[in-house]
């Protein structure tokens, strides 16, 4: 007798068609299963590393407006023509469809603090942002309620939602080791590292110059990976980086990316306290440990809970670089091995195996 396959359609108009969450981790683990089928509907899906057959492309549109009026009606059609047991829903703005499919179930995936991101939406005039926060809260509420499962990415958010949820770390996948004579820690040269997005509300300035202010008195080299938000943050960065040992590199593949981390002795996140930061869990910390990089963190409530717990890290206020450096500089004095102790006592409690089992299970 032929075995039942439960279909899942993951479904996102924002995010890119090779997320490291919903790609490489969530639909990656229920193609590697016997039981499911699984449809990845994006932009430009069929550009992922997963098979033709999975995708389904959307076009791809620029800001939120051209995504309500091309993508959101072809998210639509495809959710009424389908015959999926689950649509995972990955954006606030596709929530809305609970309330027109009533007989489909919808798993809603909260990435982020919604019912508190507005705070942080500098283009939104300030008068207004109170009014659109208790609207996207009265839309987010309801939605949650109709939905059949609700997936959280950090615990902090479920405080904010009255039904039971599911949180779902956003570990990393078990990072490949390279025994590569390349890809291990120098003795005479120190690595700090940062890639993802360059920005000011990120630290990039601050990281900047604590890496300048360290490099006086000690032999340092920056690798910078990512795109800059605007041009003037990129601006910045041409008229300060002086003439220190600073790569920039805007784009890298993931096992590039891991050989930097692998050689890196430190890894800036910086955030600075803003609303959407400041319960966030960055997937970025979890990286850093499991390639034994020492995590550079801002004094945020969930960075340094999980730092004076576990000490795989340096923690300080990026409003006092002085501090900051002086810490950094003494962990220098004092030798890194600690750090890589811890970093290896805890890392395999923080991968995607670890979460791999509750997540299957959502579709159970």
């Amino acid at each position: 007798m032929k075995q039942y396959m439960i279909e899942v359609s993951h479904i996102s108009s924002v995010h890119h068609y090779n997320d490291s969450r919903i790609v490489k981790r969530m639909v990656t683990s229920l193609l590697s299963q016997k039981t499911f089928k699984v449809k990845w509907v994006a932009q430009q899906a069929s550009l992922s590393d997963l098979p033709g057959d999975v995708c389904f492309d959307l076009p791809k549109v620029k800001g939120k407006i051209w995504r309500m009026l091309y993508l959101i009606p072809r998210v639509f059609h495809y959710v009424r023509v389908s015959r999926s047991d689950y649509y995972h829903l990955h954006d606030p703005e596709l929530f809305l469809l609970v309330y027109f499919f009533r007989s489909k179930k919808f798993i809603l995936d909260i990435h982020e603090n919604y019912w508190i991101s507005i705070e942080n939406k500098q283009y939104i005039p300030l008068f207004l942002r109170s009014i659109i926060q208790s609207l996207v809260r009265a839309i987010l509420d309801n939605a949650v309620k109709r939905a059949e499962k609700v997936v959280v990415a950090w615990p902090s958010i479920s405080d904010e939602v009255d039904i039971e949820t599911f949180v779902i770390q956003n570990y990393p996948s078990i990072v490949q080791e390279t025994d590569n004579d390349l890809h291990i820690k120098s003795s005479d040269e120190l690595t700090f590292l940062y890639s993802g997005l360059i920005c000011f509300d990120r630290g990039f300035k601050e990281s900047l110059e604590v890496f300048k202010k360290i490099s006086k008195s000690n032999n340092c080299r920056f690798i910078l990976i990512g795109r800059f938000k605007t041009e003037h943050e990129k601006r910045y960065f041409h008229d300060n980086k002086g003439d220190e040992n600073i790569h920039y590199y805007e784009w890298m593949n993931q096992k590039e990316l891991y050989s930097w981390m692998r050689i890196a002795h430190f890894g800036f996140i910086f955030f600075k306290d803003l609303p959407n930061h400041r319960y966030s869990v960055p997937n970025k910390l979890f990286e850093y440990i499991h390639m034994e990089c020492i995590p550079l963190l801002n004094d945020l409530p969930f960075l340094s809970t999980f730092n004076r717990y576990h000490s795989v890290g340096l923690t300080g206020n990026i409003c006092n670089l002085d501090d900051f450096i002086n810490k950094i500089q003494k962990a220098i004095d004092n030798g890194l091995d600690d750090f890589h102790i811890n970093h290896k006592l805890i890392k395999n409690s923080f991968t995607w195996k670890s979460q791999e089992k509750e997540f299957l299970h959502l579709y159970k």
